[in-house]
């Protein structure tokens, strides 16, 4: 703030008139859905998967195989669902 010429107090000022004036945030406030509270919260057990270090990442998501008839069948067994094949084969 101090690069810009502002104190914390003029920069909170600052905010509430943009607010006042637009009556609304000057941000989108956006929760986590579902899906991603679920994923947080797996995280936070401990179930999620750990990796030394980059490389090994990176090898292990290679190794998977993301065609898209393997994420369809993935997707479907999710959600037990089943998916529309696309036309275009």
């Amino acid at each position: 703030m101090d690069a810009m010429g502002l104190s914390i107090s003029d920069a909170i000022r600052l905010l509430m008139l943009r607010i006042a004036d637009e009556r609304r945030l000057p941000f989108v406030v956006e929760a986590p859905n579902r899906r991603t509270r679920k994923a947080m919260a797996e995280l936070k057990a401990g179930k999620g998967r750990k990796f030394k270090n980059v490389g090994a990442l990176m090898a292990d998501l290679n190794a998977r195989d993301w065609s898209i008839g393997s994420i369809q069948a993935r997707l479907q067994a999710r959600t037990e669902r089943p998916i529309p094949q696309d036309s275009r084969g």
